[in-house]
C-alpha cells in the first residue's frame, strides 16, 4: 500500500512567551499553554479551500501576517495583514485585512514587515501595507524570522583554530617546563594563521 499526501497536516502557527497562535479551517485560534485554554480570535478571509502557509505575530501592535501558497501557482501566493481585537466584543465574522501578493511575511521590526514578492524581491513595508523600502535578492527563496539573540548562518571568516592547553609561565618556576617548547611553537603557527592575540582563560 502506498500514501501520498496532498496537502500539509501541520496547521501554520506561531508561539510567543506561553500563548500559541494557529489557524485551523479559516479560524484563528489562541491557546495558552499554561492552562490548555482553546478560543477562537477570529475569522480569516478565504474559503479554507487552500490552507495557510505560515502565520508570523507582531506582540507589540498585535496583528498577525498570514502567507497562503497555492501548490498548483507558488508565484501568485498572498499574505494578509490583520490587526488582532483585543476585545471579544470587538470580533467580527470576517476579520477586515489587507491582501496582497507575496511568497513569504515576517516581520522585521514594531512597525515593519518583509515581504518575498514573485520577482523575489525583498520589499519592506508599514503597517499601511505600503513598499517602503527594496531590497534585490538573487536566488533567494524563503525568508523567515530570526530572534535578536540569533543570526542567520554564513561562511566563517576567522581561522581554524584547536584548543590546546598549556601551563601558565610563573616567574617563580626554575623548572623549565617541557611543553614551553611545543607552546612557542603553537603560538609562531596561530601568528602565521592571522591570529593576533589569544584571551587567557582562568585555570
Amino acid at each position: 500500500m502506498v500514501v501520498f499526501k496532498f496537502e500539509r497536516e501541520r496547521p501554520a502557527y506561531t508561539v510567543h512567551n506561553n500563548v500559541m497562535y494557529y489557524v485551523k479551517e479559516r479560524f484563528l485560534h489562541r491557546l495558552d499553554l499554561t492552562n490548555s485554554k482553546d478560543s477562537v480570535v477570529m475569522q480569516l478571509r478565504g474559503g479554507g479551500r487552500i490552507p495557510a502557509h505560515s502565520i508570523s505575530y507582531n506582540a507589540t501592535e498585535h496583528s498577525i501576517l498570514v502567507t497562503t501558497r497555492n501548490a498548483n501557482n507558488f508565484e501568485n501566493s498572498t499574505y494578509d495583514l490583520y490587526m488582532i481585537p483585543k476585545e471579544e466584543s470587538e470580533r467580527k465574522e470576517v476579520a477586515d485585512g489587507k491582501r496582497s501578493t507575496g511568497i513569504s511575511a515576517v516581520w522585521v521590526a514594531r512597525n515593519r514587515f518583509a515581504v518575498l514578492d514573485r520577482n523575489h524581491t525583498i520589499l519592506i513595508k508599514n503597517l499601511k501595507n505600503e513598499v517602503t523600502k527594496k531590497m534585490s535578492s538573487v536566488g533567494c527563496e524563503e525568508i523567515f524570522y530570526a530572534v535578536p539573540t540569533c543570526r542567520s548562518a554564513r561562511p566563517k571568516t576567522s581561522p581554524a583554530v584547536k584548543p590546546s592547553p598549556w601551563r601558565r609561565p610563573n616567574s617563580n618556576d626554575d623548572i623549565k617546563d617541557s611543553n614551553d617548547d611545543e607552546d612557542d611553537d603553537l603560538m609562531k603557527i596561530l601568528k602565521g594563521k592571522g591570529v593576533e592575540f589569544m584571551h587567557d582563560l582562568p585555570t
